[in-house]
């Protein structure tokens, strides 16, 4: 009698364990959708921007900006001090600026570069919450393996239980308590 009990008891039990694995399986689930969901929203955002349009690119540009305007300055002073005529001050005036569009179509070059490391970045990124994932899957395949593996020797119990007879005295009890 006592084994049935336990036996039952043990099948409750596991039923319980397999509900609350299952909960918490779903809760992990929806924290990892979230960031994967979080880091394509980053990805699609960042890999649509300009090198010239993010902070570090922008700094740079007003570096070159304010480079170019000291060194027109400075060749302006120059061509004061030496008598330069206007042609060649607006001359000089013109490389600089040929100078400066230069560079920034070689700060815009740097798009390709940074796009790479950013798909480099996300793939990365995106193989570790997949792994997880996976994991995840591997350990909910393995617990409902553990849960019909205790169900079946639960069952298996009882059923050798009743091959003994251990539950012939509650049959009998309530056969004669519903005559």
């Amino acid at each position: 009698m006592i084994g049935t009990i336990a036996t039952l008891a043990s099948l409750l039990l596991s039923a319980y364990g397999q509900s609350e694995s299952a909960s918490a399986a779903e809760e992990q689930q929806g924290l990892l959708d979230k960031r994967i969901n979080d880091l394509d929203s980053w990805y699609k955002g960042e890999s649509s921007k300009d090198y010239t349009q993010t902070q570090e690119g922008q700094s740079t540009m007003r570096r070159m900006e304010s480079q170019m305007k000291k060194a027109l300055e400075s060749q302006n002073n120059e061509a004061v001090k030496t008598g330069a005529t206007p042609e060649s001050k607006v001359a000089l005036q013109g490389a600089l600026t040929e100078k400066y569009g230069d560079a920034v179509s070689q700060l815009s070059g740097l798009t390709t570069q940074r796009k790479d490391n950013l798909r480099r970045d996300y793939m990365g990124g995106m193989n570790n919450l997949l792994n997880q994932q996976s994991n995840m899957y591997t350990q909910d395949q393995q617990n409902w393996g553990n849960f019909a593996s205790n169900i079946g020797s639960a069952l298996g119990s009882v059923t050798q239980a009743d091959s003994a007879g251990a539950f012939d005295d509650i049959f009998n009890t309530a056969k004669t308590a519903l005559n």
